[in-house]
């Protein structure tokens, strides 16, 4: 309280959100905690008074550092080989790019800045992600067709 007015501040705690992921995958590093589960940790770290009250239950807000904490390195290797292959689908489109160039850009542009996104946001709920994945994937066979 400062000059009558009471000023409330709530910090955004993303970093204390991947702390407590990172906590519980090191309790539980091969399989992690539990697909599905992050709100059990959530709420104990905000019992123990790390957390305040609206990230009591809340999600990993993160891809990589989520999956490592609910499916430990086996969901984080199998996370990993699945975007190997979408960079290598994207690599191959990037390169033949000739017919569908305009798309073909885009897809990439899309794949690439959601990759990005990927440490700030479970990016696999992405409707749209799946969707260029698609578009990724089809696109070469279209272009052959075309020919």
């Amino acid at each position: 309280e400062t000059a009558g007015v009471n000023v409330e501040y709530q910090t955004m705690s993303y970093f204390r959100i991947k702390q407590v992921a990172l906590e519980g995958f090191l309790g539980r590093p091969l399989f992690g905690i539990g697909l599905d589960r992050f709100h059990t940790i959530t709420e104990a770290a905000y019992q123990q008074e790390r957390l305040t009250e609206s990230y009591r239950a809340i999600d990993p807000h993160s891809t990589f550092i989520g999956r490592l904490a609910e499916a430990g390195m086996v969901g984080l290797i199998t996370l990993v080989v699945l975007w190997i292959a979408i960079a290598r689908e994207a690599a191959h489109l990037w390169w033949m790019r000739a017919q569908y160039e305009w798309l073909a850009v885009a897809a990439v542009a899309a794949v690439a800045g959601t990759f990005v996104n990927t440490m700030n946001a479970d990016v696999m709920n992405l409707r749209f992600l799946w969707v260029v994945l698609g578009v990724v994937r089809a696109l070469p066979n279209w272009a052959r067709a075309g020919s």
